[in-house]
Parts: structure tokens; sequence; C-alpha cells
């Protein structure tokens, strides 16, 4: 988008939200009504709802942040992917446990809840 922000493959940007020109977007990521992204804010294969901010230079990735919710400056949030390769033909989504042998719990995708600050 000419003078707008990096977009890579596909996002979904609602027509309310207030998206920095410095920021990358993507792949895969959607942004809700009325959000906030600031300044050279990273999204990647994440959901943005509505009314939440995202403040210079976070970087957000493999997680959704839940309404009304703010992530602070330079705060990284990082899920772990674990959906199938969709450019695999044979890709299946296999059930993974929660925690591991050991009782520690096993990372996943982040939510961050709604109005979270």
């Amino acid at each position: 988008v000419e003078g707008g922000p990096n977009i890579r493959g596909n996002v979904f940007i609602h027509h309310t939200a207030n998206v920095d020109p410095t920021s990358d977007l993507g792949p895969n990521v959607s942004v809700g009504k009325g959000a906030v992204i600031g300044a050279g804010v990273r999204i990647r294969e994440s959901i943005i709802l509505g009314g939440a901010t995202l403040l210079d230079h976070c970087c957000v990735l493999n997680s959704v942040i839940g309404w009304g919710a703010t992530v602070g400056m330079w705060t990284r949030v990082e899920g772990t992917a674990s959906d199938p390769d969709p450019n695999d033909p044979h890709a299946k989504l296999e059930s993974f446990r929660l925690f591991d042998d050991t009782g520690k719990l096993i990372p996943a995708i982040t939510v961050l809840g709604g109005n979270v600050n």
C-alpha cells in the first residue's frame, strides 16, 4: 500500500483501525474494529481484536490479542505455530499434549485476553 504499512501476504485491516504507516503486517493477520497499531509494530500470523492497542515497536507473532487489550512499547508477544503447513498437500493437524513428561506446560499459541494492559 503506497504510503501505508508494509503488507505481506493475507492481511485484513478493519476500516476503522488506525495503523501506523511504519508498521509491518503479515502474513495471515487480522486487525479488528478500532484497533490502534503504533509505529514500527511487527505482526505476523496473529489476530488483533477490536479496540486493542499495540504500542510503538512491539512484536506480536502467532497470537490473539483480545478486545481492548494494550501491548506495551518494545514488548514481544509470541506463541508457537502449531497449524499444519498449508503448502503440504498431506499435512494434518496433530493432537498435541498440554504438558511434557516433567509436567512443564508445552508452549502453544498465546492469547492475551480482553482489557489486559
